[in-house]
């Protein structure tokens, strides 16, 4: 019965699982040695403790049949601190994100000074793919942190036909990630070129400042936690490389450069069965980032997204969560592609060209067109949580399909979606005068003044 449970974090424990009567009666279980915030509901135990109750405490239950027969057992619950920033809700960054709050991979945090194996490395790529080969399954286990120390990791550059920043490292049957970071926190370790990485299993980039692109291919339960990347990024799979793609994290990842192009190129463009690979992407998470815009040259007929997951008629992003997050509309769309059995929750999502050109003026040559949407291209089941949606919503899927079919908690929009998108359960806060400038604000620029307040040590 024995149980831990770290501050802030959900506990259920339901003790039928333990117990049994002989002639098949119905138990009856009584509690006693519960701390305040444990709650009970017939046979389950649940809570979720905070910085105050960190104690090991002795829980005794008593199961009863209704002849007055009994048995009492007991049980040590832990409740140890946790070194991760207490999670505060906001748009964009703030230093509170951290991969393994929504998905529940624990990975060690950059600067947790309590994670047993600390390695430091040298600042190169191939320096942390032999730290992290050599790597027990038991160390990993304890948690493991590789340090880098500062300087320019020289990628060979995000293209597809790169050289691999790292190749082939990690275990998706690893209990927990394994972080890189930088030794001395924040702002002392970037890469020129950017870096494409491939196969990647379970491992966290933090800290890092790709001031190219950065490619992620068949990568698997990874993550990229307080990097900014001044180029494109790319994540997807190939065929025949890995199968059941799931739990991909991108959290406090900004972009806050606009980029010009001619072409079709997405900001950040995530993409299943690439190549005729066969998968869904189960639970992408998308955390407290922030995006700014493509500009296309002026009169192309360009495809730009600013996020884009594209999918297939057969394969899906299902269980995506996109929360606390701010996207800025490129020329076509904010947010695009194959969502299904997804949430947008406490979303800044704007495509209207006169919130956004104040911070992102279009140069010269450029435009953005007048017909940008928030969101297009959804499978089905999208539920949007909260937030601010400024601009249109709309579907390629035909008129029989209701993508977006849950709005609640005070989701706020700029204008009544009708026909098949409106929502089939609750409604949306209608507030014609949302601009993105006074009402509700402009998020929060993450200038580097601002990133080295929240992501330095």
């Amino acid at each position: 019965l024995d149980d831990t449970v770290t501050v802030g974090e959900s506990w259920q424990y339901d003790v039928s699982s333990v117990f049994s009567d002989p002639d098949g009666d119905a138990l009856v279980y009584s509690f006693s040695g519960l701390p305040s915030w444990v709650a009970v509901n017939g046979s389950t135990l649940s809570g979720v403790p905070d910085s105050g109750d960190v104690a090991q405490v002795s829980i005794t239950v008593t199961a009863a049949d209704p002849f007055g027969e009994f048995v009492e057992d007991s049980f040590t619950l832990t409740v140890k601190a946790s070194n991760l920033p207490i999670r505060v809700a906001s748009y964009g960054p703030n230093g509170t994100h951290w991969p393994g709050q929504v998905s529940n991979i624990e990975t060690p945090y950059m600067y947790d000074t309590a994670v047993p194996n600390r390695i430091e490395v040298t600042c190169s790529w191939p320096a942390i793919q032999t730290a992290i080969k050599g790597l027990t399954s038991a160390q990993v286990n304890e948690g493991v942190l590789i340090l880098v120390q500062p300087g320019d990791l020289g990628g060979g550059n995000s293209a597809s036909d790169s050289t691999d920043a790292l190749l082939d490292v990690g275990d998706k049957g690893w209990t927990k990630r394994v972080t890189v970071a930088p030794r001395d926190g924040w702002g002392t370790l970037y890469d020129s070129n950017g870096a494409k990485v491939t196969r990647i299993n379970k491992i966290c980039l933090s800290g890092i400042d790709f001031q190219g692109g950065l490619r992620m291919v068949s990568c698997n339960m990874h993550a990229i936690a307080r990097c900014r990347v001044s180029g494109y990024m790319n994540c997807y799979d190939r065929k025949n490389q890995q199968t059941d793609y799931q739990d991909w994290e991108f959290v406090e990842v900004v972009k806050s450069n606009v980029i010009t192009n001619v072409g079709d190129a997405d900001v950040f463009q995530l993409q299943v069965a690439q190549n005729g690979a066969q998968a869904d992407t189960l639970r992408t998470v998308v955390d407290g980032c922030y995006f700014a815009p493509n500009y296309m040259s002026g009169g192309s007929s360009a495809h730009q997204d600013t996020i884009q997951f594209l999918g297939t008629n057969a394969h899906f992003f299902d269980d995506t969560t996109i929360q606390d997050t701010v996207v800025f509309s490129s020329n076509r769309c904010a947010v695009n592609g194959g969502l299904t059995n997804s949430v947008f929750r406490n979303c800044w999502l704007n495509s209207r060209k006169s919130n956004q050109i104040g911070r992102y003026p279009i140069p010269s040559g450029y435009e953005m067109l007048d017909s940008a949407g928030v969101s297009q291209g959804t499978k089905g089941n999208i539920t949007f949580d909260g937030g601010y949606i400024m601009g249109s919503l709309s579907s390629n899927q035909g008129i029989d399909v209701t993508p977006y079919d849950t709005v609640i908690n005070g989701a706020t929009i700029d204008y009544t979606p009708s026909g098949h998108v409106a929502p089939t359960s609750g409604s949306w806060i209608v507030d014609a005068t949302l601009d993105g400038v006074t009402n509700p604000g402009l998020p929060i620029e993450p200038t580097d003044l601002y990133l080295d307040s929240i992501w330095g040590q």
